[in-house]
């Protein structure tokens, strides 16, 4: 099933660590497949870009290009604390190159 509903797709995410969110949220911003989410992408007018979590059993999230900048927002308010992705992402793998 397809879903437009930003808010219950990100709560119905199981998501365990900071891999898992780099590859969802790569898959967004940049459109390309990576491990545990691919996309699929529809060029006619609007635009709809298709978000599949290969590892969970879920619906599709369908966004549209005025729709992406508001799940990229979401999703850093839920799993980055907030902070732009790309800089939360840089310092969770420093953490992990001190350990």
């Amino acid at each position: 099933m397809i879903t437009t509903d930003i808010d219950k797709w990100l709560d119905g995410l199981s998501i365990d660590n900071h891999y898992e969110k780099y590859d969802l949220y790569t898959t967004v911003v940049s459109e390309m497949n990576m491990n545990l989410f691919h996309i699929s992408i529809n060029e006619n007018y609007p635009r709809r870009l298709f978000i599949i979590s290969v590892a969970q059993d879920m619906d599709i999230l369908m966004l549209t290009d005025k729709s992406k900048p508001l799940f990229i927002r979401k999703f850093e308010n839920k799993f980055c604390n907030g902070e732009d992705g790309e800089t939360y992402f840089s310092f969770e793998r420093e953490k992990e190159k001190d350990k």
